[in-house]
């Protein structure tokens, strides 16, 4: 009897993956969230205990460590999940917490945190630019804006405007803008 011989010209296995497969495989994944706090390492039991406390999900979460400080959380309601996905920045202490619908092919030791919710000041901006117009412009020219600091929106302070932005880790950052022509520096404030 002759050897089998094989006919193939890659070592690779391969494990066809057809439309209707690869849906199903996904389909269970789809409303959940991976997640990772920047800047520390938070245990498993830990982590859920803060998001519970922060999100106060009106069904429950669980939460599969992925490693490389990533995890996906888990919802049993399709609002929990939305509403932690849109509703952000969170934070975890001071820590950003890094948030991204799940996504198929994962590999967190490939992932990388490619945006960061900070706070921005705009230290002495003159009062007439406290318009909520105006400051989501210049959060919008200087990442993407998703909010202003309550105390900045009613101007019971003046000494600077407060900004929430999602910055784009791959871009410098900025630090002054125009405004007309008048020229505003920029504060980041620290979240690690």
């Amino acid at each position: 009897m002759d050897p089998i011989e094989d006919t193939t010209d890659s070592l690779d296995l391969a494990i066809p993956l057809p439309p209707h497969v690869r849906e199903k495989v996904h389909a269970p994944w789809k409303n959940n969230l991976i997640v990772k706090v920047v800047g520390k390492l938070f245990g498993y039991e830990a982590l859920l205990l803060c998001l519970t406390g922060i999100w106060r999900p009106k069904g429950t979460i669980s939460m599969i460590d992925l490693g490389y400080k990533f995890f996906l959380v888990i919802f049993t309601q399709l609002t929990d999940h939305l509403m932690a996905l849109e509703r952000g920045p969170w934070f975890v202490g001071e820590h950003y917490l890094s948030v991204r619908k799940w996504e198929p092919k994962f590999q967190a030791a490939k992932a990388t945190v490619t945006s960061l919710a900070t706070w921005i000041r705009l230290p002495e901006l003159p009062i007439e630019f406290f318009h909520p117009e105006t400051l989501r412009s210049i959060g919008n020219r200087i990442g993407r804006f998703i909010r202003i600091d309550a105390i900045t929106n009613t101007i019971a302070r003046g000494r600077f405007a407060r900004l929430c932005v999602q910055l784009d880790m791959d871009k410098p950052l900025w630090h002054h803008i125009t405004i007309g022509s008048f020229t505003q520096p920029i504060q980041y404030e620290k979240s690690a």
